[in-house]
């Protein structure tokens, strides 16, 4: 023991051991292994984080760990631990809690590994694992948290797991190699709360048998061929909280029955095949917090009453589908939305004054569609607005200045509509600024002498309008301006230098007459 003594001084692994919670072992021999663990323990600093498992330690874990016969916690997670990780560690006997997640581990030879009854907690996600379904671990009949996720391991997942695994309660797979359906003994799998068997290689569809998993309240299937529709007994499923099955290759109308998923708070199937109308019955989620269905085949209008039903909405994205109708003024409910992505639609008519009450807003990415009138005064309201994206509309008007209120504003992009009169010497207060682009519009006038004082301004377009007169040498007063595009106007002087070399080559000195034409 002494020489394991020595290793654990040298290599400084953190046993993550809850050695405090070894009990007194009933042989004779072991005295003497709690007592060097001890104090081992009793050496480090009383403020060391080395009984956390976060420690940043190298080197193998020592198969001597095998022999700590009153171990009951062994968290070896978030290290720098390399090599195949030792057999010996399965003869634990009263291992409980076992996690060796996000290291450098590899695959040791599984047929040497004992089967662990003791264990309901096991972790090895995120490591090089390249097998496999280990087997040792559905010989370890307890487990009831069971994370293999971030590795690449690949093969069919087996269809004896719920079998051997009767009490899983959490269940993570993601981001591996799997292949193959899901087994539809899955579906016997009653206990589960939390399936996720994301970003594999699993096809042959949204399986009906999910249905009988009552007790969900995650389930992640996403980054899969799956194909296929949604199948409406996901509607059942009214414990559910999260759902996720982006870029899955669904073809699929968006099903009524998901409207049952009361308690669901989280809803992403963006990135599939998606077509039809948004069902009226999904306003019945009223948990909803964040919710996607962006890059589909979708149309028909936004329905209104999501907006009133779903008070603690944050995220709202359906963009790039081809959505028709109006901007809904009902939006304006939703106050503690913070992301609206409505981008890449057909939408038509004005942007709705409403939305100067969204006073948490940050992001508004309101681009392509068919937007026409005026941007109304009440957007200075938007305070916490870092991103404004309205190109690629037929909008009109001028910029109002109310602009100046929005001092959180990073991104200002109007390009491509038909916008006029001069750009704001409000502007000028924005800060925080780092893009402004109004090129291709019919807007004119002096520009602001006083842009510069944007001191984080990198990319400034003004082409294809009418500015006129000297272009202000404060420009890049910042010292962060990284292109400045200012052809086709009818300004005179001299273009500043800028002071951050960019990635083109670009001019200085007088602007060519010929720009100008």
């Amino acid at each position: 023991m002494a020489e394991l003594t020595a290793r654990l001084g040298r290599d400084v692994l953190p046993l993550l051991l809850l050695v405090a919670a070894i009990p007194a072992p009933a042989n004779a021999a072991a005295p003497s292994q709690a007592e060097a663990l001890l104090a081992w323990k009793a050496s480090l600093q009383d403020d060391a984080a080395a009984l956390s498992g976060s420690n940043g330690f190298n080197g193998s874990i020592p198969p001597e760990f095998g022999d700590l016969s009153g171990l009951v916690e062994l968290r070896l997670y978030n290290n720098n631990l390399a090599s195949a990780f030792p057999h010996q560690l399965s003869r634990l006997p009263k291992i409980v809690h076992f996690d060796l997640g996000s290291n450098y581990l590899t695959d040791p030879d599984y047929g040497k590994f004992s089967p662990m009854p003791t264990v309901t907690f096991m972790s090895l996600y995120h490591n090089p694992l390249n097998s496999s379904f280990p087997e040792f671990i559905l010989k370890s009949g307890n487990i009831t948290y069971l994370d293999l996720s971030q590795n690449t391991l690949f093969g069919p997942l087996p269809d004896s797991l719920p079998e051997k695994l009767p009490n899983l309660r959490y269940l993570n797979l993601s981001a591996n190699g799997f292949s193959g359906r899901i087994p539809p003994s899955f579906g016997k799998l009653t206990k589960l709360e939390d399936l996720r068997i994301a970003a594999n290689k699993l096809v042959s569809g949204v399986l009906e048998f999910l249905g009988s998993m009552t007790q969900l309240r995650n389930l992640e299937l996403g980054e899969n061929r799956l194909g296929g529709p949604i199948p409406p007994v996901l509607g059942w499923l009214q414990l559910l909280q999260r759902l996720d099955i982006k870029s899955a290759e669904l073809v699929s109308s968006l099903r009524p029955e998901l409207g049952n998923l009361i308690n669901l708070s989280f809803l992403d199937l963006s990135m599939n095949q998606l077509y039809g109308s948004l069902p009226p019955e999904v306003a019945r989620m009223k948990a909803m917090r964040e919710f996607s269905i962006s890059s589909n085949n979708l149309t028909g209008e936004i329905p209104p009453a999501l907006f009133t039903s779903w008070p603690e909405l944050i995220s709202f994205q359906v963009q790039n589908n081809t959505i028709t109708g109006k901007i809904p003024p009902e939006l304006a409910k939703a106050r503690k939305l913070n992301i609206m992505y409505l981008f890449g639609n057909n939408l038509i008519g004005s942007i709705p004054a409403e939305l100067g009450e969204l006073e948490n807003l940050e992001q508004m990415d309101l681009l392509s569609n068919l937007l026409i009138g005026r941007i109304l005064n009440s957007i200075g309201n938007l305070k916490q607005l870092t991103r404004l994206k309205l190109f690629f509309n037929l909008l009109t008007g001028k910029i109002p200045p109310e602009i100046g209120n929005m001092t959180a504003l990073q991104i200002l992009d109007v390009n491509i509509n038909r916008l006029e009169g001069e750009l704001p010497a409000t502007i000028s207060a924005l800060r925080n600024l780092q893009f402004l682009d109004v090129f291709d519009n019919n807007m004119g006038g002096t520009i602001p002498p006083n842009l510069g004082n944007c001191l984080a301004l990198q990319v400034v377009r003004f082409t294809n309008n009418s500015f006129s007169g000297e272009l202000s040498r404060n420009l890049c007063d910042g010292f962060t301006l990284k292109a400045l595009s200012v052809n086709h106007n009818k300004l005179t002087g001299q273009l500043p230098r800028l002071p951050v070399e960019p990635a083109e080559p670009t001019v200085h000195g007088p602007i060519p007459q010929r720009l100008l034409r």
